[in-house]
């Protein structure tokens, strides 16, 4: 499930930023698979640095993915997040 998100700055701006949280569908999935999917995306960007500085003709990228806890929620449930992109989105896998 996902969930649009706003990151609030502690300090006198006050500045806003639009993520996307991600919780699993199962109440007991286990914790480190958010770590795991994290890792697995921050590996498919250091991939596509990779791939795009051979001079590709369209290159790729992956936004940045982050583990958050939400430590003042009842059993301090934990959240991918990654930034959220403006316009259509089309997932092309699961």
């Amino acid at each position: 499930v996902c969930y649009r998100m706003q990151l609030v700055s502690k300090d006198d701006t006050g500045e806003r930023h639009n993520v996307v949280a991600k919780v699993s569908k199962d109440p007991q999935e286990d914790r480190y698979t958010y770590f795991r999917d994290v890792q697995a995306q921050m590996c498919a960007k250091m991939w596509a640095v990779e791939y795009n500085a051979r001079d590709v003709p369209k290159k790729i990228d992956f936004v940045p993915a982050y583990v958050f806890e939400l430590v003042d929620r009842p059993g301090r449930p934990l959240v991918g997040v990654e930034e959220f992109v403006e316009g259509v989105f089309l997932k092309y896998n699961n």
